[in-house]
């Protein structure tokens, strides 16, 4: 015991040791900036947002210190330097994003209370009724209905491992069996990717909505989001579903208690009990005010704050405002704040405007479609570096939107290239939290999911391009 807890101090002062050299490292070299001639169209106000961006990027990937502590400090700095006033570097808190965040957390805490969330993923996944090519479908036909209910990829991920785990234990398989590692991991894939197939579907689509109207003055609803990202999506997912029956054949066809372990599952669970009726009923009025948001004249944020505010009224009394607040990662409004600062001082000081023209001046005169696809290929090797979706998304899309104005591209379409790339992050486990999560179960391995990963990016880029240039035109979104 002594010789195990001396070898985790010592892992431990490793890693603290390599944080404190890389935060030093980081300074200095951002420090260096400072002094070195100012490039030729940068204004001094943009080479000081871009410095301090630059050092709060290093931070986030790197997570030296915790990435809400990077952001408060970076919205204390902008003012500092003189980049933002005081009340414009926090004014990201007060946004409709933010509290559309707030809601969706609580209603999440919700769902989960009640256990209605399971139900619905046990009997769908009855369906496939043992067989195995059927059942890897409903499991990714199920995590991706989840986005609907779940706002978070990792949460998603997380109701449906124990599920999964079950029907394996049932079925006695083994590690590195390829029933276990198709199922593990199209539940981890299919879930990052319907991130992007609803505007509620992941925090960091919250954020973008958020940006396409302050960068661009474009607004989003319920609707028109779905109608132009589920399409992928689903065929997205469904081609995973191929993919990984090619490349992962299943041993058995018809598996041995895959069906029992549900049936089993279902009867302890029993009759639906009062809260999952209500839940179920609040639950069917968000979606419903959602799609008829431009008739009703309610926005989304508003909708889900009023359904978040119902669970814990006297007589619904689905969720305590002690269990809500618990829930609540206060983090990831912090990470939403500072994030908005980031982009009023790029924007302000012209910063981004420079950067994109001084690296993609070499897309000028070619295809906007040539252009999305190394765009979309540039964005996942920067993906591979960035473990959070939302701080990637922070970084790169005000950059992706300042490079179509400048090459004349439609920043509405360009932005949904921007937005589609961003799942490309299906090679490395540390990823995603929702990849760590199944990995570490020790199903699969790396060079697994590096092959599965390959294979499914170059379908998102296939689909993402063939969508962008035939149906996105249709829904007046043209290059």
């Amino acid at each position: 015991m002594t010789l195990h807890i001396s070898q985790t101090d010592d892992i431990s002062n490793t890693i603290s040791n390599s944080n404190n050299k890389f935060f030093l490292i980081t300074l200095v070299l951002c420090s260096l900036f400072f002094f070195l001639p100012l490039p030729p169209g940068l204004s001094e106000e943009g080479r000081r947002a871009l410095i301090l961006v630059i050092f709060a990027v290093a931070m986030w990937v790197k997570e030296v210190i915790p990435p809400a502590l990077t952001a408060i400090l970076l919205m204390v700095l902008f003012p500092l330097f003189n980049i933002l006033t005081y009340q414009e570097s926090v004014s990201g808190l007060g946004s409709t994003s933010a509290w559309l965040i707030l809601g969706v957390f609580i209603i999440s805490a919700a769902i989960q209370e009640t256990g209605l969330e399971r139900r619905i993923a046990l009997h769908l996944l009855r369906i496939a009724r043992g067989n195995s090519s059927l059942n890897l479908l409903m499991v990714i036909i199920t995590t991706t209905l989840f986005m609907f209910i779940l706002p978070t990829n990792s949460g998603r991920v997380a109701l449906m491992v124990p599920i999964c785990l079950g029907m394996l234990n049932e079925m006695q398989v083994q590690q590195g069996s390829n029933i276990a590692k198709s199922m593990l991991l199209s539940v981890s894939f299919t879930s990052f990717i319907g991130s992007i197939g609803l505007m509620t579907a992941a925090i960091s689509m919250v954020y973008v909505v958020g940006l396409f109207e302050s960068l661009v003055g474009y607004t989003w609803n319920y609707t028109s989001w779905l109608k132009a990202l589920l399409p992928s999506v689903i065929l997205i997912n469904l081609s995973v579903w191929l993919i990984f029956l090619k490349i992962f054949p299943p041993e058995i066809k018809i598996i041995p208690g895959g069906l029992e372990y549900i049936n089993k599952e279902l009867c302890k669970l029993g009759k639906m009990n009062r809260k999952e009726i209500k839940m179920l009923i609040l639950v069917s009025l968000m979606l419903l005010l959602w799609l008829l948001e431009d008739y009703v004249n309610i926005s989304v944020s508003q909708t889900c704050l009023m359904i978040a505010i119902l669970t814990m009224m006297p007589g619904i009394d689905i969720l305590t405002w002690k269990k809500a607040t618990n829930t609540i990662d206060w983090s990831i409004l912090l990470l939403l704040g500072a994030s908005l600062a980031m982009v009023d001082a790029l924007t302000s000081t012209q910063a981004i405007d420079w950067f994109a023209a001084t690296i993609f001046i070499h897309f000028q005169g070619l295809n906007p479609t040539i252009i999305g696809i190394l765009t979309m290929l540039m964005i996942g090797f920067i993906r591979l570096g960035f473990p959070s979706l939302l701080s990637m998304i922070a970084t790169t899309f005000p950059i992706i939107i300042s490079m179509a104005i400048s090459l004349e591209i439609n920043p509405v379409w360009f932005g949904l290239i921007g937005i589609s790339a961003s799942i490309l992050g299906l090679f490395l486990p540390n990823q995603a939290l929702s990849h760590l999560i199944t990995y570490n179960l020790g199903f699969y391995t790396i060079k697994d999911m590096f092959k599965a990963g390959t294979y499914t990016s170059l379908i998102i880029i296939i689909i993402t391009t063939l969508l962008a240039n035939f149906y996105w035109p249709l829904l007046g979104i043209s290059p």
